[in-house]
């Protein structure tokens, strides 16, 4: 029986990354061909019950150490002298390593086998969004991890189509495997959710549409802002309700809310707890997406669970995730975003035909399906 070391050292805070560790986890916890170690750090915040759990505290923070680390990952030195005895020592019996996020640490410092999670290249698509700083980091880290990787796992061919572009892998130790939403989502019964105490506890209008995402510039709230402006105009009773952690963007996005006058209207709820956010779906009219770049969104798939209808960015992998369960629209085109949130607000036939085909979709999407193709993954990665 194999070790298996899962990092995760993802919190709340990092949104989508999270939500997506999360349903790793889930899924791993059914495999009993292996034995897993989980790797957190103080932040971080799992179910991991009746499992090995071993907290990580980093070291090596002096910009000496960081830069030398860097010259290590560029010139493919795996090596643990710039980790700690403490670190070195709790690593030691790890046959594989297995992480969700698009970190080098601590995998490309070990002379070990690993898998990870390549999510995005979205700097090379938007290079405005980010400080050269990140830029490069970000290059860095995913050549680094995509070359050294035994295998590699992305949520949809277009990301696959951007690893062997942008790293030149082979194509084969890239692998396509689509994550549920995590349990907590997945196994929810509707009927048990308590609406009327969530929307006492963030006192939710009775009439809004709803988009959960951090405030980054490429979730595109200034677009969704311009667009719905005018049907608030004429309908006061239409708001739009925001979560999601806020970031340096926020003051753009809450001025931008101000000068059109709508602060009645949009309302910024921030970071909520993840039970709560199934009742906050259930009462609102439609996800709203207007996302520039999104490799898979996790908001979609509970929307598909939760019976709410969706309307979202045509962008990047989106179409081929919605399929015909949802109304798409180009990101970039104000007026493209109000007719389509529109048309889905009056239709109730196509609200109802896309809440079906979201339910259908979704079904195909367990943990025990999962599971067996993550495993299998893990079973020839050396």
């Amino acid at each position: 029986m194999r070790k298996i070391g899962i990092i995760f050292t993802a919190d709340v805070s990092h949104g989508g990354v999270y939500q997506y560790a999360q349903s790793m986890l889930d899924a791993l916890m059914r495999d009993k061909s292996n034995d897993y170690v989980i790797f957190t750090n103080k932040n971080s915040a799992f179910d991991i019950n009746n499992i090995e759990h071993r907290t990580i505290k980093e070291s090596g923070n002096s910009i000496l150490i960081r830069v030398a680390r860097y010259l290590s990952l560029m010139f493919g030195i795996k090596h643990p002298l710039l980790l700690s005895n403490d670190e070195q020592n709790k690593y030691s019996d790890i046959d594989l390593f297995i992480s969700p996020q698009n970190s080098p640490y601590p995998v490309c410092f070990l002379n070990r086998p690993y898998i990870f999670t390549m999510h995005d290249f979205q700097d090379r698509y938007y290079p405005g969004f980010f400080t050269l700083r990140e830029r490069i980091i970000r290059i860095i880290n995913s050549f680094v991890l995509c070359k050294g990787a035994s295998n590699i796992i992305v949520e949809s061919n277009h990301v696959k189509s951007d690893v062997i572009k942008f790293t030149g892998v082979d194509p084969s130790k890239v692998s396509v495997v689509i994550a549920p939403p995590p349990k907590e989502i997945l196994n929810l019964d509707r009927a048990e959710v308590d609406c009327a105490l969530v929307k006492e506890k963030y006192n939710l209008p009775d009439k809004y549409l709803f988009y959960p995402a951090q405030t980054w510039p490429h979730k595109n709230h200034l677009n969704l802002i311009a667009a719905v402006k005018p049907i608030i105009e004429k309908d006061r009773s239409l708001n739009i309700v925001l979560t999601g952690s806020k970031n340096q963007h926020y003051k753009k996005i809450l001025n931008a809310v101000t000068s059109n006058g709508l602060s009645k209207n949009i309302h910024f709820l921030g970071y909520v707890d993840y039970q709560d956010l199934p009742a906050i779906y259930i009462q609102s009219e439609m996800l709203v997406l207007p996302t520039l770049f999104e490799s898979i969104s996790i908001p979609i798939y509970e929307a598909f669970k939760l019976g709410v209808p969706v309307c979202c960015s045509n962008a990047v992998a989106l179409p081929d995730q919605t399929g015909d369960a949802a109304v798409l629209f180009d990101p970039s085109n104000i007026e493209h975003i109000r007719e389509s949130i529109l048309l889905l607000l009056n239709d109730t036939e196509l609200r109802n035909q896309c809440v079906s085909n979201g339910y259908k979709r979704i079904n195909d999407l367990v943990n025990a399906n999962y599971s067996e193709k993550l495993v299998s993954i893990i079973s020839v990665s050396s």
